[in-house]
């Protein structure tokens, strides 16, 4: 008897039980610096294991592996970079995204997955208490090229052009690199950004302001996001990014509140999360992260956008609007209203 080539099958299931094989394959291949060694001319699994000092059955039996997952390809026996692969994964190119895996996947969080069920049990995190700053550090670093495309979105959004002279004033909470609070400034070359993040963390954020060359309109202030002043009627623009997921809905109501007196009359705030389908079914990234925010924080999570504009709403926002990105995450942008704060 023949099979039905349209018959339910278990492919699908067996994919997902071996999706930690492909992060540990990909991450070795990241740091062993694989895709880079291909690209100076390694392109043998001979010349490879010598450049690297590795054994050369072993990183054949990578290289194919990489093939596999169609970042590498193979003729006779020679390797060749996907072209993802290429723009991507070569460090010695701007759109390098490899430092992005020590923050995605560190061992801690390897063990943790594994024993969702006893989180489950208990009802939260497993781990008590705030994560080391190295973590925070390897963080920042890892998602620098992922915010470019992001920071030069929410310029566009807000109509910040390379001719603007409004002399903005921004504030970027948690800001970790800064990258969007200076791509602001980039375009507008009479505005001024005011960071605030670990003291670490500011470390990292100053040296990309030297780099990118807007340096002499920042200021720093190391502190904590609910527990530091931002001050009163003072900003124009105020980014929050990937931050609020890591509270829970009465932490980020006092967040907001803050944020809402900081603005001048008329300021605008961006939010930038990963942002489920009201659903909450559909959209993937968001619903994954929202594990992994149980799994790693007492009271985070990922929430709706029709969330947010109620918690905007109350603390006396106005006109919220929800961009979805070309990547797993949205932008929230609302405007502070002329009236007294009302909560």
């Amino acid at each position: 008897m023949s099979r039905n080539n349209n018959e339910i099958n278990p492919t699908e299931i067996y994919d997902i039980l071996i999706g930690y094989w492909k992060t540990g394959i990909l991450k070795a291949a990241i740091e062993l610096n694989v895709f880079t060694e291909i690209a100076s001319g390694h392109t043998t699994s001979d010349k490879l294991a010598s450049s690297l000092g590795v054994k050369e059955k072993g990183i054949r039996i990578l290289l194919d592996a990489l093939c596999g997952l169609k970042l590498l390809g193979k003729e006779k026996e020679t390797y060749t970079l996907s072209p993802l692969a290429k723009n991507f994964l070569v460090n010695t190119k701007a759109s390098y995204i490899g430092d992005t895996a020590k923050s995605f996947v560190p061992r801690e969080d390897w063990n943790i997955f594994v024993m969702i069920g006893e989180a489950l049990k208990r009802g939260g995190p497993l781990k008590e208490g705030p994560r080391e700053t190295k973590f925070w550090e390897d963080v920042v670093v890892g998602l620098i090229p992922l915010g470019v495309p992001v920071a030069k979105t929410i310029c566009d959004l807000l109509h910040i052009s390379s001719s603007t002279r409004k002399g903005l004033k921004v504030l970027d909470l948690a800001c970790g690199a800064g990258i969007y609070g200076y791509t602001i400034l980039q375009r507008d070359h009479l505005a001024t950004v005011t960071d605030l993040d670990l003291k670490d963390v500011l470390g990292i954020a100053k040296k990309v302001a030297e780099d990118m060359g807007v340096a002499d309109r920042v200021t720093y202030h190391a502190g904590d996001i609910v527990t530091s002043d931002y001050g009163d009627n003072t900003f124009n623009i105020a980014i929050i990014s990937h931050i609020l997921q890591g509270f829970d809905p009465d932490t980020i109501k006092v967040i907001l509140n803050k944020v809402y007196k900081a603005l001048s009359p008329g300021g605008t705030l961006v939010i930038h999360e990963f942002v489920p389908d009201e659903e909450r079914a559909s959209k993937s990234f968001p619903l994954l992260f929202a594990v992994y925010m149980f799994l790693v924080t007492p009271g985070g999570g990922t929430y709706t956008f029709s969330e947010f504009s109620h918690w905007l709403k109350e603390v006396g926002f106005s006109h919220s609007m929800l961009h979805d990105l070309s990547g797993p995450t949205s932008l929230i942008i609302g405007h502070k209203t002329e009236r007294e704060n009302i909560s």
